[in-house]
């Protein structure tokens, strides 16, 4: 079997950190960054259950040990069933960023679903549980994909 080929999603420059301006070329974003992304189906008529694995690309990324480094959250977005029209988020997955990683990838059980999309999203913390103002800043510079069985696929932002 070969590996799944990723996919692109997103690429920039955004600075985590309590430090704003160590990375003047990035986009501060403080000590959460939270991203929106849309999974619909290939084949809309036979759908299939299938992992998505999001691939969360980084420099600069130091943890002190004997702390659990810095949160990757990924949310599920769905309609309340008691017809109120507002939604709920629910925590689907979650990993901790190695020290010095370059690559956080973490994977998300997609069951198989039926309507035009589903909305997930990508959010990443700062380990808090250091004293503040030791916080670490590093890098987020690019997100991309790929998925088991090719049955969905996904777009950067809710559409």
């Amino acid at each position: 079997m070969t590996a799944p080929q990723s996919i692109f999603l997103w690429e920039g420059k955004v600075q985590l950190g309590d430090e704003p301006g160590i990375y003047g070329d990035a986009a501060y974003s403080g000590l959460s960054l939270k991203f929106p992304v849309t999974i619909a189906n290939i084949n809309t008529a036979a759908p299939v259950d299938d992992v998505i694995t999001l691939n969360i690309y980084t420099n600069a990324v130091n943890i002190f040990g004997g702390y659990p480094g810095h949160k990757i959250s990924v949310f599920g977005y769905s309609e309340n069933p008691k017809g109120s029209y507002h939604w709920k988020e629910t925590l689907l997955a979650t990993v901790q960023m190695k020290d010095g990683a370059t690559m956080t990838s973490i994977d998300v059980q997609i069951t198989a679903f039926q309507q035009n999309s589903i909305y997930i999203s990508l959010q990443i913390d700062i380990d808090t549980t250091v004293q503040p103002g030791l916080y670490d800043d590093f890098i987020v510079s690019k997100l991309d994909y790929a998925t088991a069985k090719s049955a969905v696929y996904a777009k950067f932002g809710f559409q």
